[in-house]
């Protein structure tokens, strides 16, 4: 999806509002995002956590699974 603050990640791959850490919260911004909607604070270049070139609630659900200590590093 290429919507709303489309813009080069800064800081931390799967940290898409900037808080410094990667929690359940960014999962659900990114599951929004890949929706359609824009949320506020959402930095779309850390999204794209498996690294294909696009952010789907596949980025969502991997991050969610990070969050909860089920995988322990993202894909690229």
């Amino acid at each position: 999806t290429t919507l709303g603050n489309n813009i080069p990640g800064s800081g931390t791959l799967g940290d898409v509002n900037g808080d410094g850490t990667i929690t359940i919260v960014d999962a659900l911004m990114i599951a929004q995002y890949s929706v359609g909607l824009n949320p506020a604070g959402f930095t779309a270049g850390n999204a794209d956590v498996n690294c294909d070139g696009t952010v789907t609630i596949v980025d969502a659900l991997i991050v969610a699974q990070y969050s909860v200590g089920l995988i322990t590093n993202f894909s690229c």
